[in-house]
């Protein structure tokens, strides 16, 4: 839904870039992948959901707004590869979601 939505996409970038980028806060540059084409996008996502990349080699981030005040609304890591078995579902996945990504979807679920 996201990706389909021009709402997120995947990123190469690495976790020093990111955070040397948010350094340069208003002044920072979008990620070299933030406007690739959707379809784009859904392939490289696939691509990290079938195991193609490793640890930090891809990203889902969420296009967010880069010139805002707050840091928090900064295009955020949504999704990261972890090549870790899963407690309840094993091996079957590789991609988890970001504390940042569903922190804020269990506060609106618990009406915080």
């Amino acid at each position: 839904y996201l990706i389909k939505n021009d709402k997120a996409f995947v990123c190469h970038m690495t976790g020093e870039q990111i955070k040397e980028n948010k350094k340069l806060k208003k002044d920072q540059k979008p990620s070299p992948w933030r406007n690739r084409p959707i379809e784009e996008s859904l392939f490289e996502f696939d691509r990290m959901r079938r195991g193609f990349y490793g640890e930090g080699e891809a990203t889902l981030r969420l296009k967010m707004d880069i010139r805002h005040d707050n840091p928090n609304m900064w295009d955020i890591v949504a999704y990261r590869i972890i090549y870790k078995e899963h407690p309840h579902s094993g091996d079957k996945w590789c991609v988890y979601p970001t504390y940042d990504f569903t922190h804020c979807i269990i506060d609106s679920l618990e009406d915080i």
